[in-house]
This record gives structure tokens, sequence and C-alpha cells, in this order.
């Protein structure tokens, strides 16, 4: 039986609401509307179109997965990150919008605009930190690290599609970083296992969501490694929800590092002019 988009909207939107989805009718809209590989205007002007067999199959199938609360962008595969479309799949974190905070204050500090400075991004996952940087501030030298050889994987296929010239690193946090950096940027796992998360995270992976001590351990194992991997002019971007701030800023200060600015998410570093 044929049916048309707006019938299936229908349907599919109310699925999607008794699952307990906030969103129900936009999910249901970006779902068809990868599908139908045409945008949600254009299922607005065609809404009596009506869908083959195929289509309907798929579509009702992605429509059951989001009904088990799997993230839209696992579904669609990708995620839009700064104005950008970035591959995504269960092995890296989703982008966050408050991440985006990040590049904003990379873009307003003279560190990055000047000359080549070399920037690291740690704990890259989807490589959406440092390959926007690498887009958005060309001169930068730009070294993507993270510990999951497949979530590296995914960062290469992003840098090759977004044509980004990004270098890349397996390792623990800057373990294997033989350079000094102007700019270390970093989003690490720092949910701690305590805290109430959304039914969409759930289906997230452990490795780049959650840390031990309140969320913080790779955040302070970082913190203890930076004075060295940093020149004495650089600065340190790190993105971790409000709560944990005053703890970081305490934890970098007994490493010579100095609180340059706080905004939303992001703390920015620095290293101490006169170390103690």
């Amino acid at each position: 039986m044929n049916r048309s988009i707006k019938q299936i909207l229908v349907d599919a939107t109310e699925a999607i609401r008794q699952s307990g989805s906030t969103t129900p009718r936009l999910d249901a809209e970006v779902l068809l509307s990868h599908v139908l590989n045409n945008d949600r205007c254009w299922l607005v002007a065609h809404d009596d179109h009506e869908l083959s067999d195929s289509e309907i199959s798929s579509f009702n199938e992605l429509i059951k997965q989001r009904t088990k609360s799997v993230p839209i962008a696992y579904l669609t595969g990708y995620k839009e990150f700064y104005g950008r479309d970035f591959k995504v799949s269960p092995n890296v974190l989703i982008p966050r919008p408050e991440s985006e905070t990040i590049i904003d204050l990379l873009k307003e500090h003279p560190t990055a605009l000047q000359g080549k400075p070399k920037l690291v991004d740690v704990g890259t996952g989807s490589g959406c930190l440092g390959i926007t940087a690498k887009l958005e501030i060309p001169e930068l030298e730009v070294s993507l690290i993270d510990i999951s050889s497949s979530a590296l994987d995914l960062a290469r296929e992003n840098a090759k599609t977004l044509n980004a010239d990004v270098s890349f690193i397996l390792g623990d946090l800057l373990e294997n970083y033989h350079q000094k950096a102007d700019i270390i940027i970093a989003n690490l796992p720092y949910v701690d296992r305590d805290w109430q998360v959304s039914t969409d995270t759930q289906h997230e992976p452990d490795l780049a969501l959650f840390a031990r001590e309140n969320g913080l351990e790779l955040i302070n194992k970082l913190i203890v490694q930076i004075p060295s991997k940093i020149k004495k002019d650089g600065f340190i971007l790190i993105e971790a929800d409000p709560r944990q701030h005053e703890e970081i800023i305490d934890h970098a200060s007994k490493n010579n590092l100095q609180v340059i600015k706080v905004l939303d998410f992001i703390v920015a570093l620095s290293p101490r002019k006169h170390p103690v």
C-alpha cells in the first residue's frame, strides 16, 4: 500500500513521541529526509508524494531504532559541527554544540593567528575540533590524538572528505606527542557514572563519555602532562561540565597553569609566567 509523506510522518511522529523523545516531529522529518535524500523543506512542499515500498521499509527501520533512543546522528551517519557535516559512528562521541565554543575562543586568541602555530587535539574522536580548527585557521599545524584506532580511522575519513591537512597520532593523551605545542584543545570524557544521562547518551561509547574521579580522571592526567608539552606563551582549551571547573582550575594551579578565561563549558588555561 502506497503512503504519502504526510501520512507516514503522522504515524512516525506519534511512535517517536510515545518512546519519550522531546522532538518527535523533527526526528521523523530528519530521518525521512535522510531516506529520500531531500531536505525538510522539500518534504513540506511535496507532502502528497507517495513513497515506494523500499523507502517505507527503510524509514520504518530507522523509526524502530529511534524509538529505542538510538541517536539521530548514528542513524543518519553524520552530525553538523560548525557548519560542516562530520561522519559519526557508535565508535565516537557525537559532536555537541557546546564544543563549538572552543573554536570561537581559538579564533579570538592571538597565538592561533600568528605564524604557523602547532595545535594538538587530544581525544579527537570524530576529529570535529581539530579538523574545524584547521579549516577555520589554515595556518595551524594540527595533530589529532586518540587512544582508539577506530576513532582515528573515522577522523581520517572526515579529514579526507573535508580536505583538511592534519596528522594523526594513536596514543594515550599526550604520551606519544613528542613536540611542544602552541595550543592544546581537549574534549575528553568527563561524565561521572553516577550522573543522570539521557537515554540517547546511553548509546554512545563509554570510552568517549565516562571517567572516574567525579569525571575528572583523564582531564587531571592531561593537566599533569601539559607543562612539558606546551610552549611558555601557549594556551589550553578544555571542555568540562561547569560544576567541574573549580576543581580543574585548582588542579591546574598546582601544575603551574593559570586560568585565563571561563566561558560556558570551556576552561582556558596558560602556563604560569613565574612557575612556583
